[in-house]
């Protein structure tokens, strides 16, 4: 029987795996259940205690990995007291309490997606676990996944699987008798409404418990696929999601690829952007059909890797991990004060995933004319004290990482721009001087926006400028090269503006080159007016943390 006649692909939702085999045996190390794991409840009749129901109702951080081992935070519940009943999994009876439905189930079903920004990836498993998108929930998932593409994460497009091969689900019922004292009386003490004055009250209830919690868990074993493809003009999302599917069916149905797909000039494009860049692995099973899978070669799909992945599903039953859960908000628990809770969330999501966007534009120009500068929106505008004193220059913003959008995390915020009696070239190349002189000044970390309004491409930055080495280290790269290999470099038109182009840079000071979100808008053709947007996502992993960054694309 081929590995995928057992349980074949049935969907493309998303889910979650743990590196933790035999959940059921105890003869392999489990993830902690934490005080709520009932495992030391009344067990008088000699039958054991099925541990894994201390999984379900915990309050869980759905900013790291998607993995009980990281995410658990606390028990919202306790069941030590609960009535039990006998449940009979792989032939052998445990007690589970009333408040939990537990379930065999071996219909096997699969996720994938194949996604053009981290944002997209990650809301896609968001929206499987039952979390609301836009949230910037798992940037801790997606570094796990894509640790070695994380910090230059806008250089690739993503593509995932996961087959799953569950054996039983474990889901909350009734949790009203079980909520813990503890959890309760933090209830109580929350205020009726959320306000801008009482919100930090409402976020360290959320760091102390957790926004959403465990509803549901699954036991069994997953098989899964990561791939990032270098973005290029050869491979559309429409192509890279036919190409991911060929190999998928490859890889875990037929154990070949057509010959056709082999030699097609899509597919060198598609294995050459992405062989060094991926990843397999399995959860659940025996530990040497584990290894035997996580050893085999995606890229090269055979009956043999077929006979491995069959071993190890066949493997599964008898050495199932907890591969699965869903989750539900934290709101759902809190009663009179869910309404509050709620809303609190929704202003605080706002905060861990805030959205950058940036709208400039340059025009062709016979004289100076008014300054356009750029609109650069972080939940409000970023406008500088002082307006701008020339049609022609930069907005730079740089930010304090943790306190982004308040307004003492705003280090500086100018205008710079060229006078209008300058020689360009001069000008030019003094303002850019005086940019580089004062970005010295802040520390690694801090957040850089940079936008150019008015710009003439014609004298834009050169690679011997000082300027070139700190935009550099704070994430520019193949943007900014094109933007200094522009052909008529240092020449001088009969306007004002001759060739119009943008520059964007939105990256962490001292991250490394290619790690910044960036665009260099060059004039086509002879248009008259060029355009820049730039959309620029912020996650955070935890409350506390730093952010990191992603291009602001849903898709």
């Amino acid at each position: 029987m081929l590995f995928s006649d057992q349980n074949p692909l049935q969907d493309t939702d998303t889910t979650n795996t743990t590196d933790n085999s035999d959940a059921i045996n105890n003869d392999n190390d489990l993830i902690d259940a934490g005080e709520a794991s009932y495992t030391d409840a009344n067990t008088d009749s000699g039958t054991p205690v099925l541990s894994q129901v201390g999984f379900v109702g915990q309050g869980f951080n759905i900013f790291g990995p998607r993995d009980l081992t990281d995410g658990l935070i606390t028990p919202l519940l306790d069941f030590t007291d609960a009535d039990t009943y006998t449940f009979t999994l792989i032939g052998k009876d445990y007690l589970v309490p009333t408040g939990i439905e537990a379930i065999q189930n071996t219909q096997g079903y699969a996720e994938s997606g194949v996604f053009l920004s981290r944002e997209g990836f990650q809301n896609n498993i968001a929206a499987h676990l039952g979390v609301s998108a836009s949230a910037g929930a798992f940037s801790g998932e997606m570094q796990a996944d894509y640790a070695g593409e994380f910090s230059a994460n806008s250089q690739y497009m993503y593509a995932y699987t996961i087959i799953h091969y569950p054996v039983a689900v474990l889901q909350l019922l009734d949790y009203l008798p079980y909520v813990k004292g503890e959890f309760a009386e933090r209830v109580t003490q929350l205020p009726d409404q959320v306000t801008d004055d009482n919100l930090s009250t409402f976020s360290r209830f959320f760091e102390d418990f957790g926004v959403y919690y465990t509803d549901k868990i699954v036991l069994g074993g997953s098989v899964e696929l990561y791939i990032a493809i270098s973005q290029s003009e050869t491979l559309s999302k429409q192509s890279v999601e036919a190409l991911f599917q060929a190999q998928y069916e490859a890889l875990f149905e037929t154990g070949s690829l057509s010959a056709n797909t082999k030699a097609s000039v899509a597919w060198q494009n598609y294995s050459k952007s992405a062989r060094n860049h991926t990843v397999i692995k399995a959860n659940g099973g025996s530990l040497t059909a584990i290894q035997d899978v996580q050893d085999v070669d995606p890229w090269n799909p055979s009956t043999s890797i077929l006979a491995k992945l069959q071993n190890w599903s066949s493997s599964v039953e008898a050495h199932p991990s907890v591969t699965d859960f869903s989750l539900k908000g934290i709101w759902q628990f809190c009663g009179t004060k869910s309404t509050a809770v709620y809303e609190a969330w929704q202003r605080y999501a706002s905060v861990l995933r805030p959205r950058l966007e940036i709208q400039t534009r340059s025009q062709v120009s016979y004289t100076p004319a008014n300054p356009a500068p750029p609109v650069i929106t972080l939940g409000k505008q970023l406008l500088p004290v002082d307006a701008p004193s020339s049609p022609m220059g930069y907005q730079v913003v740089v930010l304090e990482n943790k306190n982004l959008i308040k307004p003492e995390g705003i280090l500086l915020n100018r205008y710079y721009g060229i006078p209008t009696t300058a020689e360009p070239v001069v000008g030019y190349r003094n303002m850019y001087e005086e940019i580089a002189r004062d970005l010295r000044a802040f520390p690694a970390g801090s957040v850089l926006i940079l936008a150019s309004f008015g710009l003439d491409a014609d004298f834009g930055i050169t690679p011997d400028m000082s300027i070139h080495g700190i935009l550099v280290s704070a994430g520019a790269g193949p943007q900014l090269k094109q933007f200094e290999s522009n052909p008529d470099q240092g020449s001088q038109g009969p306007y004002w503006v001759t060739n119009p182009a943008n520059y964007i840079l939105v990256g962490i000071i001292n991250n490394g080159p290619n790690s910044g979100i960036e665009l260099f808008a060059p004039r086509v053709q002879n248009e008259t007016t060029v355009n820049a947007d730039l959309a620029v996502d912020f996650y955070r992993s935890s409350f506390d943390t730093t952010y990191t960054l992603g291009p602001g694309i849903d898709g």
